[in-house]
């Protein structure tokens, strides 16, 4: 799980800044106000239509994560439908 690339796949081209509104939590993990602890890593625009987040640390086996996209905005600066988006997965046992 250390190597995971998440990749996502538009349809048009997108506003490269919108990866700042991006956030990556492992689902039931808060820290000590109760708030979702945010994964840290690298986000990399492979062409104008797709993003990829490399998580910094690995991945625990057996767990639920969700990414969330805040803000989904073209190239030309519009709000596209949607948002926010979120997407959950899990991990499998090792």
């Amino acid at each position: 799980l250390k190597d995971l690339v998440i990749t996502i796949q538009f349809n048009q081209d997108m506003d490269p800044s919108m990866q700042d509104d991006f956030v990556m939590d492992q689902r039931g993990v808060t820290d000590e106000h109760g708030d979702p602890i945010e994964i840290s890593g690298q986000f990399t625009w492979v062409n104008p239509k797709t993003l990829q987040f490399k998580p910094i640390q690995s991945l625990k086996p057996n767990a639920t994560y969700q990414v969330s996209l805040f803000s989904v905005r073209t190239k030309e600066g519009e709000e596209m439908e949607g948002v926010p988006f979120r997407l959950a997965f899990m991990t499998v046992q090792q």
